[in-house]
């Protein structure tokens, strides 16, 4: 079954818990691992982590008196207006239809106690009932308008309700009471500083149902920002993924992950939250991942190093023998293949390094079509390539709404049901922030990474490289399940099929440097193929066409980072 058209027109879904913000002044007015958090790509957890980014550096004032520093420039420890964190810790919940807690008071300590060593002036709260969660807030919400920077971090019990996200005060008595619950938008408004970070560690299922439903019913839902230029947003674990709470006694592996994380200097907040990412993959085997969204816009510091300001690359790698990079006798300039880099929002890309590459499939290869005919092609340049396809929670993020036919799979899965116009759209808008710009990679750049030096029709046996037919139940699933390739790619084959930007035609005879597809065809090139088709077609050399204003199921894309 190859790709199925869609005939409905792309609409703007409604956002969830959706969020109007406008930026504001400092003084401007106004025993085993048996729990589990329920973390979705909601506000709660992503305006945690906003809060606390914004508090690792911010060059602003309190007053009208003291120059705002430039945004691009990086964002010191000691910026004048200060830092201010609110932390709280829920656990002694007393309703048994809730549950009590192990771990969120001792998570809550230990992220307090890292933000007060970066110089955060911080007000720890421990089970909260619901008349003190209001009053924590506006009292948050004063300090915050004095500060620079402010960070709010929130580990308990959460919950979504007709699309609104809610924190669960110690006192709330069920998971119906919502008169006695918290709204995670008072959060969000109480964040008046010019850069706010938010950690959410939350939704958790109490203790002994860690495999079970949840009374609060699953956790929070995602929230759009209508600006994401002073708020950086992180999640405990993928969209609507579960959050370990941990060993008794201890720390839920995010909180663990991120108070070690704080306390290193010269760090920039991208790079400590990829760190965050990684520890919590390891410590839990991979079945937890931590998410963000949003952006600040400048670089950010926990910890600055000495002197404060971006730390100088590393020096150069030698080049890799047998796959490009720099010509003999050249100083190699380049981090080596596979090295990896995060944006603001929270998409991670690969290092792909110059080099030359045979593109196309020997006559003999099984499924092979015409088009294929082999020839060399040398990139002449490294570039950063997505490591994963853009998901849904991504162009969400950007968008403000989801297009994708297969939206029960979840933030975390590829987004799909995209035109190559649509794509184009989302680069736009992409590229309209601060920062790196963003393009579709070219046809050549797309299977010379996808090989990562191999030969063969695959980088690997099929079933464990990629979703297909045969094994994906005809639907996407989650981005990096399947085995990535040489240089860390995940789901080049299978999953989504994904444009690229070139327009179709034959290839030419010879070798060519920076291979580009014709100038004159109406179709765009998509490689890769859905996970609903056939095994002979995902193939690295396998070559697919569509118009540019084509919907379909399964039709995604992935980016490359430009310098």
């Amino acid at each position: 079954m190859e790709l199925e058209k869609s005939q409905d027109r792309i609409t703007a879904r409604g956002r969830t818990g959706s969020v109007e913000r406008t930026r504001r002044s400092p003084q401007s007015g106004g025993g085993a691992k048996a729990s589990r958090a329920c973390m979705t790509h909601g506000l709660a957890l992503g305006a945690a982590l906003l809060s606390m980014a914004a508090l690792a550096g911010c060059d602003a004032g309190p007053g009208d008196s003291v120059e705002r520093a430039s945004r691009n420039a990086p964002a010191q420890v000691s910026e004048e207006g200060g830092r201010v964190a609110l932390v709280i810790g829920n656990a002694a919940y007393k309703s048994s239809a809730i549950g009590r807690l192990e771990n969120p008071v001792r998570d809550a300590e230990s992220v307090a106690k890292q933000l007060k060593a970066a110089g955060f002036a911080v007000e720890l709260e421990r089970d909260l009932r619901e008349d003190a969660f209001h009053g924590a807030l506006k009292a948050f919400k004063e300090d915050s308008r004095r500060a620079a920077t402010a960070a709010f971090y929130y580990a308990g019990h959460g919950m979504e309700q007709k699309g609104v996200n809610y924190l669960i005060p110690v006192d709330m008595k069920g998971p119906n009471d919502l008169h006695d619950a918290v709204e995670l938008d008072e959060v969000i408004e109480a964040m008046q500083s010019r850069r706010n970070l938010v950690f959410l560690d939350a939704c958790r299922t109490p203790p002994g149902r860690a495999r079970g439903p949840s009374a609060l019913r699953g956790g929070l839902a995602a929230v759009a920002l209508e600006t994401m230029d002073d708020i950086l947003i992180s999640y405990a674990a993928a969209p609507k993924k579960p959050a370990l709470d941990g060993d008794a006694g201890g720390n839920s592996p995010y909180a663990a992950a991120l108070a070690a994380h704080l306390a290193t200097p010269g760090q920039r907040l991208a790079d400590l939250l990829m760190e965050v990412r990684n520890t919590v993959q390891a410590a839990t085997d991979g079945e937890q991942r931590p998410w963000q969204s949003g952006s600040l816009g400048v670089p950010f510091y926990f910890v600055p190093g000495d002197p404060m300001v971006d730390p100088p690359p590393p020096p150069p790698p030698p080049p890799v023998p047998g796959l490009g990079g720099t010509e003999a006798g050249s100083r190699p300039s380049r981090p080596v293949p596979g090295s990896s880099w995060s944006s603001p929002l929270g998409m991670e890309f690969v290092w792909i390094p110059a080099g030359q590459f045979v593109m196309g499939s020997p006559e003999n290869e099984k499924g092979r079509d015409d088009d294929e005919v082999q020839h060399e092609v040398r990139i002449s340049r490294g570039y950063w390539l997505g490591r994963y396809e853009v998901t849904q929670g991504e162009w969400e993020a950007v968008m403000g709404w989801n297009p994708s036919h297969f939206t029960g799979c979840g933030a975390t899965c590829p987004v799909e049901s995209v035109s190559w116009d649509d794509v184009q759209s989302f680069i736009r808008k992409l590229n309209s922030r601060p920062g790196y710009r963003y393009r579709l990679p070219a046809e050549a750049e797309w299977e010379y990474a996808a090989r990562a030096g191999t030969t063969g029709a695959r980088y690997g046996e099929l079933d464990s490289i990629a979703w297909h037919k045969d094994n994906s139940g005809n639907t996407t699933h989650p981005v990096g399940q399947k085995r990535a390739n040489r240089w860390g790619l995940h789901d080049m084959l299978g999953n989504v099929t994904e444009w690229t930007g070139d327009r179709y035609g034959k290839y030419p005879a010879g070798t060519v440097t920076d291979r580009e597809g014709t100038s004159t065809s109406s179709y765009r090139v998509h490689r890769g193929w859905a996970g609903f088709s056939a095994g002979h077609r995902l193939r690295l050399a396998s070559r697919g066409r569509y118009l540019p204003s084509l919907r379909a199921n399964g039709l995604g894309f992935r980016l490359v980072r430009t310098e």
